[in-house]
């Protein structure tokens, strides 16, 4: 990214988890929206007795969190897509 172009859009593809620490740099650089990838396996994985499974869900749900608290922060607004499966 070319620090000398304005953009006002991000779509942040990576895991969720590594995006909330991101956010005010990118309010710096004028982002005003971003969209991000989760899972619904927040949902599902919550009550799952694999502890791998139960400890995913804890790190999306709280990504997700931060996600939040800090775009609210920058008045940033912001998309989550929580497809079912993702492959790749």
């Amino acid at each position: 990214v070319s620090l000398t172009e304005h953009y006002t859009d991000v779509v942040h593809a990576a895991g969720i988890w590594l995006l909330p620490l991101h956010i005010a740099s990118l309010s710096k650089l004028g982002v005003t929206r971003i969209v991000a990838f989760s899972s619904t396996s927040l949902f599902t994985k919550a009550d799952s007795n694999n502890i791998q499974e139960s400890e995913l869900a804890i790190r999306l749900e709280q990504a997700e969190e931060g996600l939040k608290t800090q775009a609210e922060s920058y008045q940033i607004t912001y998309t989550v897509f929580r497809p079912t499966m993702v492959y790749g």
